[in-house]
């Protein structure tokens, strides 16, 4: 009896530090969470760094809109083709998707979300590879096979794991463009794009006169457009095709 008496009075004890600690632990990160998005300038240097490791890169905030990483720059992809009939003009895929599936739509579209994310991957890939490497990325592709531009990529300094990451992206940024080539031109040979980041003018600037925002661009080489099934070109189309309502092609930009 005394035995199991004091068993039954110990394990409330347990379930009491066990609860209590799960609180303390909350409260830790909450507070971590809370002086990760301040900020606050007198915070010293070796705390920020360890809330810093703590926070990034799996509690990390990427809001956009808030701090501590807020928006600096809007990014656009654009797109061309090689048709029978010559080369198109430029065609803004981003705008396209803000104008037809966000602005004035209760519930916008998650494509602009998708679109976004994968231009941010196929950037993010691209800038991992050295300079050298970067600019076999520019360069034409025309018959080059994926595993071919991989042993390229390699052969100019990037890591495999960086060449394999890249070739990834750029696979499936060809897929989407291929597609959205087909919907609006019709039957193309081969596809380029175009990225776009326009920085904003930092607001302590922004009274200057002679501020200016920061236009960057990268277009890719020629690539051969990807197969797909004939039947989603009639989807696509109706997306970004000439029927669509979106009208935004322009012959500026490089090349």
């Amino acid at each position: 009896m005394t035995s199991t008496t004091v068993s039954q009075g110990e394990r409330p004890s347990r379930q009491r530090l066990v609860a209590q600690l799960v609180m303390l632990l909350v409260a830790l990160h909450l507070g971590a969470t809370v002086v990760y998005l301040a900020r606050p300038a007198s915070l010293p240097a070796p705390v920020r760094a360890g809330i810093d490791r703590y926070m990034e890169p799996v509690f990390k905030q990427a809001w956009g809109v808030f701090a501590p990483d807020p928006v600096s720059y809007s990014t656009w992809l654009r797109v061309r083709a090689e048709t029978a009939g010559g080369v198109t003009s430029w065609f803004d895929v981003s705008a396209c998707d803000i104008h037809s599936a966000v602005l004035h739509h209760l519930v916008p579209d998650r494509r602009y979300l998708t679109t976004f994310q994968l231009v941010k991957h196929y950037r993010g890939t691209l800038g991992q590879l050295p300079s050298s490497a970067r600019a076999i990325a520019a360069d034409d592709a025309d018959g080059t096979s994926w595993h071919g531009m991989q042993r390229h990529l390699v052969a100019a300094g990037a890591s495999h794991t960086g060449a394999a990451d890249f070739v990834e992206s750029d696979r499936s940024m060809m897929g989407l463009v291929s597609q959205i080539a087909a919907g609006r031109w019709g039957d193309s040979r081969r596809v380029q794009i175009m990225i776009e980041d326009t920085h904003f003018v930092p607001y302590p600037a922004r009274r200057s006169n002679q501020a200016s925002e920061r236009v960057n661009r990268w277009t890719s080489g020629w690539m051969p457009t990807q197969s797909f099934p004939h039947a989603g070109r009639e989807v696509v189309g109706g997306v970004y095709g000439q029927s669509s309502g979106c009208t935004n092609e322009s012959t500026g930009g490089p090349r």
